[in-house]
């Protein structure tokens, strides 16, 4: 055997140098392999590991979410009940907003029916400014004014008749003489109110007495 690796050095030397080289190779490649996977391993374990804290941490947070939940629930309990808690107080506004609207509705109401009744029973009234050469009617009682003459006075002959009588003449007529009538079981005024001798412009008034 040893005469073959003497008289075969050189293949000796290359088959003893592809065996180094094999078995260095199987070596480094396994060795590699193993620390890959070692590698992999400290990675899932590291990973594992964090998410453990993670969940950790979740769970902690929910609880305290929890907890304040229901101190929220409690405050909001307590501030209801307390009649000088801010909740409270919006609540009780809000109904005497309730009950101020309610009340002035209702005022509203009785005014507009004061004020229906008011326009409803409100005396009879109607006046009209005329001129000399026309006459003033009340187109309800039909009483009536004509004009014949006014003087620098300030005073006039006038036509008057008045419901349930004859016409009548009156001369020298001042301003404010009235006349009392009736009409319908309902009795009535009729004035001359204004007389203006440079305008010759008259105004007469009847109004329910």
């Amino acid at each position: 055997m040893s005469n073959w690796f003497e008289n075969n050095q050189t293949k000796s030397v290359l088959t003893y140098t592809l065996v180094v080289i094999g078995a260095t190779w199987a070596a480094s490649y396994f060795l590699i392999d193993e620390s890959k996977v070692n590698l992999y391993k400290a990675q899932v374990t590291n990973e594992k590991a964090v998410n453990r804290q993670f969940e950790a941490k979740i769970s902690v947070l929910e609880s305290k979410i929890l907890d304040l939940s229901n101190e929220n629930k409690q405050l909001k309990l307590w501030l209801s009940d307390d009649s000088a808690s801010f909740p409270s107080l919006v609540a009780k506004i809000k109904k005497l907003e309730k009950k101020a609207n309610k009340a002035k509705q209702v005022e509203i109401n009785k005014e507009s029916t004061v004020e229906s009744t008011k326009k409803e029973v409100r005396p009879y009234s109607y006046s009209e400014d005329f001129v000399m050469g026309q006459s003033f009617t009340d187109p309800l009682t039909n009483a009536t004014i004509g004009v014949s003459q006014i003087a620098s006075d300030y005073t006039a002959d006038i036509y008057l008749f008045l419901p349930g009588t004859d016409s009548i003449e009156k001369t020298n007529v001042k301003p404010g003489s009235s006349w009392i009538f009736d009409f319908e079981q309902k009795k009535y005024k009729l004035t001359l109110n204004r007389v203006e001798w440079i305008g010759n412009s008259l105004k007469a008034t009847v109004v329910e007495m």
